[in-house]
């Protein structure tokens, strides 16, 4: 496995009422410390180590990736990530990360197949983005939402010690 060190994006936010970029479940939260970047992993890799060298434990993490595989967060620690792909790597793709200190981190139960997010933002239609720590396609379902909840749906069953990172957009 390639780690990768680089100069990474360093972004503070003021949140609003409306919590515009979703990391915040708390109204009155003001900044949360965010970094993000964008990586090309070798070809045939099935796993990246990613180093943010923030020195926070228990940040949330989003990745994308740009070609069909699920992807999933392996390990975390203070200032790095190691994130799974299902499939692997072909050439010229690319991996998009972001870390976050205030990203909600559920706890999802051994065996389920489903789980409830709160977001409690008072809008049925608002773009939600999901990370597991276990290999699972996860997605969610239009007519299960609510106002302030999602239903979200994983094709694998949830491990012991599983936890899903998320985020609502505007």
């Amino acid at each position: 496995m390639d780690t990768y060190v680089f100069d990474p994006k360093d972004r503070t936010f003021v949140i609003s009422q409306g919590a515009s970029l979703g990391y915040a479940t708390d109204p009155g939260l003001s900044t949360t410390l965010a970094r993000s970047g964008v990586l090309s992993p070798n070809p045939g890799d099935y796993t990246l180590s990613v180093t943010h060298n923030l020195g926070i434990a228990g940040l949330g993490v989003m990745v994308s990736v740009n070609w069909p595989a699920a992807t999933w967060i392996g390990s975390t620690d203070a200032n790095s990530f190691s994130v799974f792909f299902s499939a692997p790597a072909p050439a010229n793709v690319k991996i998009y990360w972001e870390v976050s200190d205030t990203m909600p981190i559920d706890q999802v139960n051994p065996g389920d197949f489903m789980h409830t997010i709160y977001h409690g933002r008072g809008n049925n239609d608002l773009p939600l983005f999901f990370t597991p720590n276990w290999p699972s396609v996860v997605w969610d379902s239009t007519p299960d939402r609510t106002n302030d909840t999602a239903l979200v749906y994983f094709s694998q069953p949830a491990p012991v010690n599983a936890f899903l990172m998320w985020r609502a957009g505007e």
